[in-house]
């Protein structure tokens, strides 16, 4: 079934073609299989969904780069998984606002971010501030 899977999720975007924060999630299990087989596959079906415009894909999707994040310190995956929460927050989802609200301050946090000045020139909080104003 993997295999099957997998197919169809090549046929929709290569594994070549993925978005390289995406990308590079994988690149070190692409001939594992098991749970790391399982991850990618439900990855690569989450982005296709968030593109897509699910809200549920992408909430999906934006909590497994959170975790990713959490555990790498990267801070493109952070800003990607703000992006996803902002996308589902403006369509109307209140879990996702919530979620846009912790990757904040994990933001603040993460990089020690003391004023406001540096607070608005964080990348996540102009997602969420632009997410508020659409």
């Amino acid at each position: 079934l993997q295999e099957s899977s997998l197919l169809v999720a090549n046929s929709l975007r290569p594994f070549d073609k993925l978005p390289s924060s995406i990308k590079h999630l994988f690149e070190g299990n692409r001939r594992q299989c098991g749970d790391a087989r399982t991850l990618e596959l439900a990855v690569r079906f989450w982005l296709e969904g968030a593109i897509g415009g699910s809200p549920l894909a992408q909430k999906a999707l934006a909590d497994e780069l959170m975790l990713e994040a959490s555990q790498s310190q990267n801070a493109e995956l952070r800003l990607l998984a703000a992006v996803l929460f902002a996308l589902a927050a403006q369509q109307g989802d209140d879990g996702a606002s919530e979620s846009l609200s912790r990757v904040i301050e994990y933001e603040v946090a993460a990089r020690g971010i003391e004023t406001e000045r540096d607070f608005l020139a964080s990348p996540v909080v102009q997602t969420a501030n632009a997410a508020c104003r659409a």
